[in-house]
């Protein structure tokens, strides 16, 4: 059994075990680099085991298996019949976790032209994914920039929306980090024909990789204790839950301590009990990612039961009211009713497996669909709460105004000045 990751192509591996001695006497099988492992000569009629390469979706404790035939050519897959190409077949199948094998059962179990074309659709859902993430980056951090830039938007109500947007672009940022990395990786190792050893990746880079997914489900799980800390807010105007005086830092506590809490909790766990596959890969189809996914969850419904008791009061006591502010929280209400449905839906539909055995037809309408929901969130979450928030509107409008006026009088000012330097009774050509 041998190490023999790190190669980077066919070239350097044949000339690694060059200057081995083999028995010109007896058949054997060459080196060979199948574009993750390379595989030293062997003597024909035999076997050899070498580790799983680091990669995503294997278990490095685990062995890679090729055998040489007795006329000295690597087996094939079919009946392990000669290969005349000289490559063979590599048996990985004992490297896969129970997780990436059970999806590579489903995905196969149709015809190859079937397989190919959810390949194809699951790549353009990536493209539509990451164009939907840019755009809700900007919408967030346009909302972030407004609800700071304002002052008459400063309020209790506004500040939580302001953190919701913060933990939702975190988490929209770091997505996009890991998708880009994941696509010129792939894109490199599609150019070269192999895995380059020298190109830096954070998927194949130990603890960085883990990292980037600890932040994404920590600002995940943020949103659903911001979103939580949404209704609450709405129900003290109606209800009282806990007096509106409260320090805000109680909701800090709720908004990014509890997360910390759950996240930190999901990670020792991961750590000592998941360590064996290279950066987590396959974490939300485990059992421990209810760790984070049960309070998440928990955190919908409650709002729910919280919204739905706002809306009743709303329309059963002050539905003929013309309060300001009962307007303003019936649209946040009508907001937050739309919002929570979507984050809980995207929720479910990523712990739900992917069709991968069904038609290529009902495995685009999934993959389609779920991302859009989940990358679109974003643009949603600032348009509901900030592009057509009339409180928002009418603090940029009174600000666009103030800066024509001021726009305005600087010119007639600047154009008085002009003239008032001829002396009186002078001409001007």
């Amino acid at each position: 059994m041998t190490n023999s990751w790190g190669f980077l192509n066919e070239e350097e591996c044949k000339n690694y075990y060059q200057t081995i001695i083999v028995n010109a006497s007896r058949s054997y099988c060459e080196a060979v680099w199948d574009g993750f492992l390379c595989w030293p000569p062997i003597k024909a009629d035999s076997s050899i085991l070498l580790s799983c390469p680091p990669l995503k979706g294997l278990i490095t404790s685990r062995f890679a298996t090729r055998r040489c035939n007795s006329d000295g050519h690597w087996a094939a897959r079919e009946l392990q019949n000669a290969d005349t190409s000289g490559i063979g077949w590599t048996n990985y199948s004992a490297c896969f976790t129970d997780q990436v094998r059970y999806l590579l059962d489903k995905l196969h179990s149709s015809s190859k032209e079937d397989v190919e074309r959810k390949l194809q659709l699951a790549e353009g859902t990536r493209i539509m994914e990451i164009i939907c993430l840019l755009i809700s980056l900007v919408a967030l951090l346009a909302s972030i920039f407004i609800f700071a830039r304002f002052r008459s938007l400063r309020n209790r109500r506004n500040t939580i929306h302001k953190y919701l947007f913060l933990a939702m672009s975190t988490q929209v940022l770091v997505r996009l980090v890991l998708y880009i990395d994941q696509w010129i990786s792939r894109g490199a190792v599609r150019d070269n024909g192999n895995v380059a050893r020298g190109h830096f990746s954070i998927e194949t880079t130990p603890v960085l990789c883990e990292s980037f997914y600890v932040l994404l489900e920590y600002t995940r799980t943020a949103v659903f204790t911001w979103m939580l800390l949404e209704g609450v807010q709405i129900h003290t105007h109606i209800v009282v839950v806990f007096p509106d005086n409260v320090k805000f830092r109680v909701y800090h506590a709720i908004g990014w301590g509890f997360p910390l809490i759950l996240v930190g909790t999901w990670t020792v766990v991961m750590v000592t009990y998941h360590s064996e596959t290279v950066c987590w890969w396959g974490y939300p189809f485990n059992s421990y990612f209810w760790i984070l996914e049960g309070p998440r969850v928990f955190c919908i419904l409650v709002n729910l039961v919280v919204l739905l008791n706002v809306v009743c009061i709303i329309f059963m006591k002050v539905h003929n009211t013309n309060n300001t502010e009962i307007q303003k929280i019936k649209v946040a209400v009508r907001a937050a009713l739309f919002l929570l449905p979507l984050l809980g839906i995207t929720s479910v539909l990523q712990v739900i497996p992917a069709p991968l055995d069904k038609s290529a037809v009902e495995f685009g309408v999934w993959a389609y669909s779920t991302h859009l929901l989940s990358s679109s969130q974003g643009f949603v979450l600032a348009l509901l709460y900030c592009f057509i928030n009339h409180e928002v509107k009418a603090a940029v409008v009174k600000c666009w105004r103030s800066f024509r006026l001021t726009y305005t009088w600087s010119g007639e000012r600047g154009g008085n000045q002009s003239d008032e330097q001829h002396l009186p009774g002078e001409r001007i050509v």
